[in-house]
């Protein structure tokens, strides 16, 4: 069975279309009122651009269009309705287009409530789930599915992904373990990232290097498994790091993994080499994940004296953060990443940061969430703020050079 890797769409940013949500003014104002919260954007013109699709006409969009329309006829058609929506996302994922997303949830709608849903239809759901960081609906989602399918395998991994991402490495890998079998490389990716939070980050990277050197597996899996290997690389700091990156890179399928090419950036910019950052995230110019990286990239580069382009990239900023409210106040997700990486590294604004990132750190415990609460926090002289990270990783015994030097700092700002 091919696997599809699960944190893929989690990077997709979407706006839900305007028939499916409201504005959320309560919330909205719980959020405008939060200490540091910044007010939200207000175009300086009506001409003002906020998001760039790509073009309608090509052959994709028409085939899209086409199958969105069938849906319409053809509602409770499940193989219709999944073969849209799976589509949708991809080519949301693929383009940075947020509307196709939108449109895939949509077509789903017509399972919302009902006693009986195909577990296709539930894995979809999921996924939208996942990627709004509802994690709890997309859990419920997932538990239903393996409820009656216990060896449903792609289920099992995307609930994998999510535990770990909230620090139930535990329950991450007693999923891999029922979902891999016999299958080596799957089990020794999926239970990587989570065995490399839990202390055994050198022994997950050998087992990684160890099964892809068999060359087994199909390429989905091989990149899924070689970007998980770079991950642990660059946090453990080996110096072959960057090469792992560049391979994963180089692997068939990763010119559309938009994740690959963030952790690749991130990587870049903590080296200083905003130039290749640039490169790496170029075809996805769109999305926010890349478009906060490459506004670090171009101040990176504003600062060497290199580029002077500081008015179109505080138009450029604006833009970013109007997507962000835009999305919150239809309801979407409050962006808490996104808005503390741009606090922290755009904005220079660590007060902001470290409230931004401590909301942040209630719902995602990756490595970048993490950091970014110990950045922000040692950057503010708010050592206290910190508290929830530093214990985490006394917890877990977190291995990654980067983290543990941001806590040394904490502990020794001088």
């Amino acid at each position: 069975m091919k696997i599809i890797r699960p944190d893929e769409e989690a990077h997709v940013q979407t706006v839900a279309p305007g028939g499916g949500t409201r504005l959320a003014c309560a919330l909205l104002a719980a959020c405008l009122a939060a200490p540091g919260a910044a007010a939200p954007y207000v175009p300086e013109s009506d001409d003002a651009v906020l998001l760039e699709v790509a073009p309608s006409d090509d052959a994709a969009i028409a085939r899209l269009r086409q199958l969105r329309e069938a849906t319409r006829h053809a509602p409770d058609n499940v193989r219709l309705v999944s073969q849209f929506a799976r589509a949708a996302i991809e080519h949301a994922r693929a383009t940075a287009d947020p509307r196709w997303l939108g449109y895939a949830e949509s077509a789903l709608g017509a399972w919302n409530g009902r006693d009986t849903v195909p577990a296709e239809i539930r894995m979809l759901r999921a996924t939208i789930a996942q990627n709004r960081h509802r994690f709890d609906s997309a859990l419920a989602e997932l538990d239903a599915v393996i409820a009656t399918d216990p060896d449903h395998l792609q289920a099992r991994v995307t609930r994998a992904v999510i535990h770990t991402v909230k620090a139930r490495y535990d329950a991450a890998i007693a999923d891999c373990e029922a979902a891999a079998d016999d299958n080596a490389l799957l089990l020794a990716t999926c239970t990587g990232a989570a065995r490399s939070l839990r202390g055994d980050a050198e022994a997950a990277l050998a087992a990684l290097d160890r099964r892809l050197a068999d060359g087994a597996g199909d390429p989905g899996l091989r990149l899924w498994a070689l970007s998980v290997a770079a991950e642990i690389a660059a946090r453990l700091g080996h110096e072959d790091a960057g090469a792992r990156y560049r391979r994963a890179l180089a692997a068939p399928g990763a010119e559309t993994d938009q994740p690959l090419r963030v952790a690749f950036a991130d990587f870049l910019l903590d080296a200083g080499r905003p130039q290749e950052a640039m490169r790496v995230l170029a075809p996805f110019a769109q999305a926010e994940d890349a478009r906060l990286r490459l506004l670090r990239a171009r101040k990176q580069l504003m600062a060497a004296g290199e580029r002077d382009d500081r008015d179109a990239w505080a138009r450029e900023r604006r833009a970013l953060e109007a997507r962000f409210d835009a999305v919150r106040a239809r309801g979407g997700e409050d962006h808490y990443r996104e808005r503390a990486y741009a606090a922290l590294f755009l904005d220079e604004a660590p007060g902001r940061a470290v409230w931004l990132a401590a909301q942040n750190w209630r719902e995602l415990k990756e490595p970048l969430d993490a950091r970014l609460l110990l950045a922000s926090a040692g950057a503010a002289g708010d050592a206290a703020a910190a508290a929830p990270v530093l214990d985490w990783m006394q917890r877990f015994d977190v291995q990654d050079v980067r983290l543990r030097a941001l806590a040394a700092a904490l502990k020794d700002p001088s």
